[in-house]
């Protein structure tokens, strides 16, 4: 060693600031290679006419005679097999495919083999049980992904691997969404997004609720939520009639016959009217939800006007002592009604003041969004506020105040409709068969309740 290098070395040794070594970022090239090796990402789509190359396909299979095909149609031939003239619905003509395809075997080809047979699964098909076989026996050549999807997820195993990713998904620890949890697991996000995905998401939603019978406790519930959204906060799948199937089946089947804690309840409310909007002012939203669970979320919403109605009254209307000692026997008599199941349907109308309450409610971190409509014309188109409610065969409309409480046979023209956006005073007391004054002392309830005992047989008190 020179006399020079020593002394730098020893120079350096001594130095008293610590050389830190230089780190040069990562080459995103070798990230992307890597990743395409391991089987993490798929190569794009191709360009090629998919519908051509699925006729070629039919034909070729059909006469048992491939010859046709060339390179590059052998390389898009998994993304043709499902088409007008499917292989996958003919399980002769499959078979001779996947016979030519062992002469052909190349990464890219199994590949999209494999998101054919996720994007197609369905456990008692044929031609899933053939394709998973296949798949099966060349998992080690399509990266080390798809080769723990395998061994570890039985991802070609038809009637093991929907169980086992339910099982993953229903045992999270906390909650997350369906790609995540995958992900986690080191499974190719492809599954998240496919047939296999969604029945993977059924068969752990149902678990979590004993076949949609139970949901017990906020943990539950979130997992549920969770597993229903993607990154973007939007529901899988695109929101598909199956999914929402599901999801209204698991959140609110369980309570046809029970009572959700409020806080249950006031997640799941935000959470279906986020996405589903309310069924009484947005029924096509709910066209894949079971009636079952329509008329829970119904009942809820229901309850949800008429709580809003006593709320808005209680904390913008009543000002003076005589009205709030008026309004008390209301409250208990319309409550009453409720909670023995006798108001079929409820909506409330609200002057600025109330409505602007409700926006102040609405806008509360947490609360779901509030359905109403607005009082566009009244002797006191501020202040007003008026209650429908359908109790049987009757149409009721209570107003705050001192406004009268009117009745209406259902099938009176006359009747106010629900669920409109604004209405005047007028739409909500023209027609209407009788009409009872609120007083102090409370004897126009006595009245009312008799009225409606009368015509629909239904006894609140």
């Amino acid at each position: 060693m020179s006399e020079g290098l020593r002394d730098l070395l020893l120079r350096w040794g001594r130095a008293s600031h610590v050389v830190k070594p230089i780190s040069l970022p990562k080459s995103k090239a070798v990230e992307v290679a890597t990743c395409i090796i391991n089987g993490e990402t798929l190569d794009p789509r191709p360009t090629e006419n998919l519908n051509k190359l699925n006729s070629l396909l039919f034909r070729c299979s059909k006469n048992n005679d491939f010859s046709q095909l060339t390179s590059t149609n052998w390389r898009n031939s998994p993304l043709a097999l499902n088409g007008q003239q499917s292989l996958l619905t003919d399980i002769t003509l499959l078979q001779r495919y996947l016979k030519e395809l062992e002469n052909r075997i190349r990464v890219r080809i199994l590949r999209y083999l494999a998101i054919i047979y996720l994007d197609t699964f369905s456990a008692d098909s044929q031609s899933t049980k053939h394709i998973a076989n296949f798949l099966q026996r060349y998992a080690d050549k399509m990266g080390p992904i798809w080769l723990s999807a395998r061994n570890e997820h039985c991802i070609f195993s038809p009637a093991q691997t929907i169980p086992h990713l339910a099982n993953l998904l229903a045992t999270q620890v906390g909650p997350a969404t369906l790609a995540d949890t995958f992900s986690a697991c080191g499974l190719h996000r492809s599954i998240a997004q496919s047939n296999v995905g969604l029945f993977a998401f059924e068969q752990a939603v149902r678990s979590i609720t004993d076949n949609f019978k139970r949901l017990e406790g906020i943990h539950a519930t979130r997992t549920i939520i969770a597993l229903s959204v993607n990154k973007e906060g939007s529901l899988i799948f695109g929101g598909g009639s199956k999914v929402i199937n599901i999801l209204c089946n698991a959140l609110l089947l369980p309570f046809s016959h029970a009572s959700p804690s409020a806080e249950q309840r006031t997640e799941i409310e935000a959470f279906l009217l986020k996405h589903l909007k309310d069924p009484r002012l947005n029924a096509a939203c709910w066209n894949g939800a079971s009636y079952e669970a329509r008329e829970v979320m119904l009942r809820w919403l229901t309850k949800q006007s008429l709580e809003l109605f006593l709320e808005i009254v209680d904390n913008v209307v009543n000002t003076s002592e005589d009205a709030k000692r008026m309004w008390q026997n209301r409250k208990r008599l319309w409550r009453s009604y409720l909670s023995k199941g006798f108001i079929d349907q409820a909506w409330v109308v609200l002057g600025r003041d109330g409505e602007e309450y409700a926006k102040k409610i609405s806008s509360q971190p947490g609360q779901s969004q509030l359905s109403y409509g607005r009082l566009f014309h009244s002797t006191d188109v501020v202040k007003h506020i008026a209650l429908m409610m359908k109790i049987d065969s009757v149409i009721v409309v209570d107003w705050s105040h001192l406004g009268k409480c009117h009745i209406w046979p259902e099938k009176d023209p006359s009747a106010p409709a629900f669920y409109h956006i604004s209405y005047s005073k007028i739409q909500l007391e023209r027609g209407s068969e009788i009409s009872f004054a609120h007083d102090v002392h409370g004897t126009w309830m006595k009245k009312v309740t008799t009225e409606i005992f009368r015509r629909t047989g239904r006894q609140a008190t």
